[in-house]
Order: C-alpha cells, then sequence, then structure tokens
C-alpha cells in the first residue's frame, strides 16, 4: 500500500508543479495576484534566457513523467515480490522490495 501512495503523492506534487509552469509562462495575471507574484517579479520571469526555459522545462515535465514511472514500477515490482514470495494472501504485509527492483522490474 505504501509505494502506490508515495506514487500517487509524487505525482500530485509534480502535476502542481507543472500547473505553475504553464501558469508562469503563459504569464497569467489572475494566477500572479493569487500568489503575490508583484510587477517586478513577474517582468523577471518574462526576461529569463532561452536555455533556462529549456532546462526549466525538462525538469518539470520530467519530474511528471518520473513520478508516474515511479507509481508503474511500485505497483509492478511489489506484485511480482507478492507472488514470489507468497504473500498475495496476507493483506497486512507490507510491500518492501527486493534489492534487485530495477532490473527485475525492466
Amino acid at each position: 500500500m505504501a509505494p502506490p501512495l508515495v506514487g500517487l503523492l509524487t505525482l500530485a506534487w509534480n502535476a502542481v508543479s507543472c500547473y505553475s509552469y504553464v501558469m508562469t509562462l503563459t504569464q497569467n495575471a489572475a494566477y500572479f495576484r493569487a500568489t503575490g507574484v508583484t510587477p517586478e517579479i513577474a517582468a523577471y520571469f518574462a526576461a529569463v534566457p532561452a536555455w533556462y526555459v529549456v532546462a526549466w522545462t525538462i525538469g518539470v515535465w520530467g519530474g511528471l513523467v518520473a513520478a508516474e514511472l515511479q507509481s508503474i514500477l511500485a505497483r509492478r515490482t511489489c506484485s511480482d515480490w507478492r507472488s514470489a514470495t507468497g504473500c498475495a494472501q496476507v493483506r497486512s504485509e507490507p510491500c518492501r522490495r527486493s534489492p534487485g527492483w530495477l532490473t527485475a522490474a525492466l
């Protein structure tokens, strides 16, 4: 139960980051007012160099993709581990990853 919960929390966190990214790049005035962004800060965001926007884009959307992959791999790994150890019948058994969880998932 814990790994899917962590994956969902990570996904929600990164979804909020993606929302903030879109609102900042579109310079949404209502969003800026709601978050307390001053005109000076808005001007700073409008003047950032292109390389910064590219790095920011990769970081924000890469984080969202990584969170989704984490959620998928955690569910798959836990189900593989439970079936291999016979813990599928014991619902109170916590899901723990084996040391080679990443290579087994790929």
